[in-house]
């Protein structure tokens, strides 16, 4: 179980007994959880913000927002979580005077200092905090056939069309993580609506092609 290292070493044993609790399984040696996926960079300020949590002191770094913006930031750590195959920050943000998440790879110069701070964290973070700040737009996407693996991954409701193709019928966050979700894809996803959601595609595309 060398993989679990990377979360806490110490704490493996107490880990797998937990998980085997949920399962109902006293062997857990059918499951391996592995959170390595990162560049060594990341796994640094994993580390070093694992340290300062357990130390109760402020932090701060640069971060690059998803708009490409750059903030220095001073925070109070209060606890590291995964949520949507990422790891976040949550913290309690002095620039913004209120609870922020950070993306752990969007963080750079991180700085470690020696300012305690009291501030409890809430046992449940996502229960404390509105999820999505962004306007909500309600897609209508037809995946290609050779994507079906994706569609089984990323959506429980979808309608497999006589060609093969799939239709999906999904509400996401409109932002531009939205548009670097849908441009992974390639020329495998088209989106059928919202018109205006279209239109910023095919501007992204066209944007795209005049690089290359």
């Amino acid at each position: 179980m060398h993989s679990l290292n990377v979360v806490d070493e110490e704490n493996t044993s107490a880990l797998l007994s937990k998980l085997g609790g949920v399962f109902q399984k006293q062997n857990v040696s059918w499951i391996e959880v592995d959170f390595s996926e990162w560049t060594q960079k990341s796994e640094d300020a994993f580390q070093i913000l694992k340290s300062a949590i357990f130390q109760n002191v402020i932090v701060s770094f640069s971060y690059v927002s998803r708009n490409g913006q750059h903030n220095q930031r001073t925070v109070e750590p209060l606890k590291l979580v995964f949520k949507s195959r990422a790891w976040y920050l949550y913290a309690f943000c002095s620039l913004r005077q209120d609870y922020r998440l950070f993306k752990l790879n969007r963080i750079k110069e991180l700085q470690i200092s020696l300012q305690h701070f009291v501030r409890p964290a809430p046992e449940k973070v996502f229960d404390h905090m509105e999820l999505y700040t962004d306007s909500i737009v309600e897609l209508s996407l037809v995946f290609c056939k050779k994507l079906d693996y994706h569609v089984y991954e990323y959506f429980d409701k979808f309608e497999e069309r006589e060609d093969g193709s799939f239709l999906v019928h999904i509400s996401l966050p409109d932002n531009e993580s939205l548009y670097s979700f849908l441009l992974s894809f390639g020329d495998s996803v088209e989106v059928l609506s919202p018109s205006d959601v279209r239109e910023k595609m095919k501007k992204k595309i066209s944007n795209m092609k005049r690089i290359y």
